[in-house]
């Protein structure tokens, strides 16, 4: 047992001899193995133990019986309670769904706290076929064959503000080349070790609980097939998955990630989406040219990226081809090998157009970054005179130009600044707000917050508002039939 789950942590590049690692121990077999082994392996570990108070006394016990265990073992050891109850009712939740949520974000927490280089839980070969069966059964595509991962980044999921944070910390799951009936042998007869059992196990109103009832029908063997197709499914996944990605400064108000992560699971498209920041020294040390032909170090190895700000232009002279229309926009924003193309104008004419009235016949565009390039070639496609506005009085007309004249003849303002985005939300365009009237319409390119003070204060004025999330979604999907061809 020993030799197998420290090859497996080798193989599968889980942990550095001699890691910090927070092991999460219910009291059950499993954790209470997977404490042992990695104990043995040479590992520093911090247990942590989550009362979820759903089983009374049988909770308590199980509190009482960790504590007692990793006395005996001098391991430093951090309990956390909750009312999962309560958290589930606030948040509409089923108790599964709540006792997830609270301990892994508990569980990210305190490996940050304890600088730990993973977060080991202790799924097993039986829970791989468990995963693989449910995943069979709900339809699932090439993905969910593959069950349960090694590792996987730390995702804290809230169902309360639905956001989704990921760190470089791991979830680890180093008994996954191993069975239960092993583990429980390798305790009860090698090292004469107790734990306590879950009588919620065999609930079986709960869908995994009833399969892994199925599963004790199965042999030892047949539950090792199964995980092995899953390690099969892996390695295909791995070999075949294609890389996309989103380079900017700054990343944290993006929307981008999430939109292609859930697009890609949603259509069982093997493919992945990362964000990469460039550095704060500026624009030019993140485009260097590179023998692979991609001209970011970063983007070398990815099939496709997208750019945003501040990058749409400077992009262009790094680049062997460009797009036609994207030429003539003077800005990129998704690239494809050596070639550049814009989406932006697609997104901006499809999220706008519903809006528009007939009146709508100029257009002041606030900015002349790239984004603003990609507007301006859009309201021309749809038959709108525009005007730029900006700081630089060289580059376009100056805000303090903007009169109550002027303001009432371009009932169209879109902002393409970077002003009022997460997390600076308390700044907007300075623009003579008190000329705006229920004639105009203000879009905001911006999408993070949903509503900026720039559009506030457009509603206060009585005009139609809209911020920039379609035009997220159709710029991205109109890149996505660029990056399948």
């Amino acid at each position: 047992m020993l030799r197998r789950v420290l090859k497996y942590i080798r193989d599968n590049a889980l942990l550095n001899p001699h890691d910090k690692v927070l092991v999460c121990v219910s009291g059950g077999a499993d954790s209470v193995a997977l404490l042992d082994v990695l104990c043995r392996g040479g590992y520093e570990c911090v247990v942590a133990h989550c009362n979820f108070h759903l089983r009374g006394e049988e909770s308590d016990r199980d509190e009482h019986f960790v504590r007692s265990l990793c006395s005996e073992r001098g391991v430093r050891l951090l309990v956390k309670h909750f009312d999962t109850f309560l958290y589930a009712r606030e948040h509409n939740a089923s108790i599964e769904l709540a006792a997830r949520e609270l301990r892994y974000a508990w569980f990210a927490e305190v490996a940050k706290q304890e600088n730990c280089a993973a977060i080991a839980v202790a799924h097993h070969q039986n829970d791989q076929a468990e995963t693989v069966l449910m995943n069979l059964r709900r339809g699932a595509g090439v993905k969910g064959l593959c069950g349960i991962w090694p590792s996987r980044e730390c995702r804290v999921e809230s169902v309360e503000c639905r956001v989704v944070e990921s760190s470089k910390l791991r979830v680890i799951r180093p008994l996954l080349c191993t069975t239960h009936d092993y583990i429980c042998h390798y305790l009860r007869d090698i090292r004469h070790i107790d734990w306590v059992e879950d009588s919620s196990n065999s609930d079986t109103k709960y869908r995994r609980n009833a399969i892994r009832e199925e599963l004790k029908s199965y042999s030892k063997a047949e539950i090792e097939h199964i995980a092995k197709t899953a390690e099969i499914m892996q390695a295909f996944v791995r070999d075949n998955t294609r890389h996309y990605g989103l380079i900017g400064k700054p990343l944290e108000h993006s929307f981008s990630k999430q939109w292609f992560t859930e697009f890609f699971e949603r259509e069982h498209v093997l493919a992945d989406y990362s964000e990469i920041a460039g550095q704060p020294d500026g624009v030019r040390s993140n485009f260097k040219a590179q023998s692979a032909g991609c001209p970011i170090k970063e983007c070398s190895k990815l099939d496709g990226y997208n750019v945003t700000y501040p990058y749409k232009e400077e992009i262009m002279s790094y680049l062997d081809e460009i797009d036609v229309v994207a030429q003539k926009i003077g800005a990129v924003n998704v690239v494809k090998g050596k070639k550049g193309y814009n989406t932006d104008w697609i997104g901006f004419t499809k999220a706008i157009k519903p809006y528009l009235r007939k009146e709508d016949k100029k257009a002041l565009i606030l900015g002349t970054g790239g984004a603003a390039k990609a507007v301006n070639y859009a309201l021309h496609k749809l038959g709108i005179k525009t005007q730029y506005v900006s700081r630089d009085a060289s580059r376009g007309l100056p805000y303090s130009a903007l009169t109550e004249e002027i303001m009432h003849e371009y009932t169209i303002i879109v902002n393409c600044t970077p002003l009022g985005m997460y997390p600076n939300g308390n700044a907007c365009p300075d623009i003579p707000y008190p000329f705006i009237s229920s004639a105009h319409i203000l879009f905001d390119c911006i999408y993070n917050p949903e509503v900026t003070l720039f559009m506030q204060r457009g509603q206060e004025q009585g005009a139609r508002v809209v911020n920039g999330r379609r035009m997220l979604e159709e710029q991205a999907k109109a890149a996505w039939s660029i990056w399948r061809v």
